[in-house]
């Protein structure tokens, strides 16, 4: 006989349709990761009988992480100071950036790309721990 489906719960959001008729489930809109990582919709199959049957089965939807947020430094920009007659290779100033990506896609490596003084400093790439590479002298 002739089978229908719905989807019977699960999808408040709208982000799913099923095909009546194959059971096809399509996705409606793009899905997000970092708000909802899994989705969970109930089917129903309903006969088309003089006395209708039915039956659900859950649906499990697992999503996958993008790596589609960029790392935010905490600040905008930094300020430190430092004392003159330090050795090289004196701590200076730590920076600090998160990524709401998954933990694979939010690994942050830091590095001093450009200014007119970055051949003078050094940064950790996984610390951002900010170091002299010259001794300064304010004189």
């Amino acid at each position: 006989g002739m089978i229908r489906y719905q989807i019977s719960a699960g999808n408040e959001r709208k982000e799913f349709t099923v095909d009546p008729v194959s059971g096809a489930v399509t996705i409606l809109q793009p899905l997000d990761y970092d708000t909802i990582q899994e989705y969970r919709l109930n089917i129903t199959a309903e006969d088309l009988g003089f006395t209708p049957r039915r039956t659900t089965a859950m649906l499990t939807i697992t999503l996958t992480d993008i790596n589609d947020n960029s790392p935010t430094f905490n600040q905008s920009s930094y300020d430190a100071y430092l004392s003159e007659n330090l050795p090289p290779h004196s701590f200076v100033y730590q920076v600090k950036a998160t990524d709401i990506d998954s933990p694979k896609n939010a690994i942050i490596q830091y590095s001093i790309s450009e200014g007119p003084d970055k051949d003078v400093f050094g940064i950790d790439k996984q610390t951002g721990d900010i170091t002299s590479k010259i001794s300064f002298d304010y004189e």
